[in-house]
């Protein structure tokens, strides 16, 4: 597990975090579409509804804003209310997805996510792992073989905190021993959230 937390301009932060999961890439793109299924193994998630859209973009075509592929479909723009559990007490907390591309070994879903006072820009990428030589060189064939036994799941993070504690935690976290406090809280919450994805991939395989 590897994890950069950086100061960005104003009230933001941008993280980035990635895992290696001993599960397909289909298996984990699946695990983590399914958007509904997050509570039965996220431990601060109480409850997700979908609020806006019966498409399930976990299979078949879907919505990508990409030039030139259609976007018809109805996955952009879903909805979700998420009831979850942050310091003891349980918030609700809306994200609309906003990008998802499932072409090709590389498959990646953008949402934007509003958690009250802090409001984040989350991509979620699944790609085949480069950890284990399966062919001596890394050719296409060798990305597919890869792609039938373990992945690299990632996630990105633009985070805007607005609220006004979040505005006077960002002002002095410049300032040791804030800035070090600061990053291992970040820290902390996106490994949690990219291990408990990768534990119920690799559990959905067994």
């Amino acid at each position: 597990m590897v994890t950069l937390v950086t100061r960005g301009k104003g009230h933001g932060l941008g993280v980035a975090s990635f895992t290696e999961v001993a599960a397909p890439c289909d298996q984990v793109w699946e695990t983590i579409t399914d958007v509904e299924s997050w509570p039965s193994y996220h431990e601060n998630i109480v409850s997700v509804e979908r609020v806006n859209a019966e498409h399930n973009f976990a299979a078949g075509p879907v919505t990508h804003k990409r030039p030139g592929c259609d976007t018809s479909a109805s996955s952009v723009g879903t909805k979700y209310r998420v009831s979850k559990v942050i310091h003891g007490h349980v918030h609700v907390c809306h994200f609309t997805v906003t990008f998802v591309d499932n072409e090709g070994p590389t498959k990646s879903m953008k949402f934007f996510h509003d958690e009250g006072g802090m409001l984040s820009m989350v991509t979620l990428t699944v790609e085949p792992s480069d950890d284990f030589n399966c062919c001596g060189e890394f050719t296409s064939s060798c990305e597919e073989e890869l792609s039938a036994k373990r992945c690299r799941l990632m996630e990105t993070a633009a985070v805007e905190l607005s609220c006004p504690f979040g505005k006077a935690l960002m002002a002095v976290s410049c300032y040791p021993p804030f800035n070090g406090m600061m990053k291992k809280i970040i820290k902390r919450k996106f490994e949690r959230g990219l291990r408990e994805f990768a534990t119920a991939a690799e559990r959905n395989v067994q």
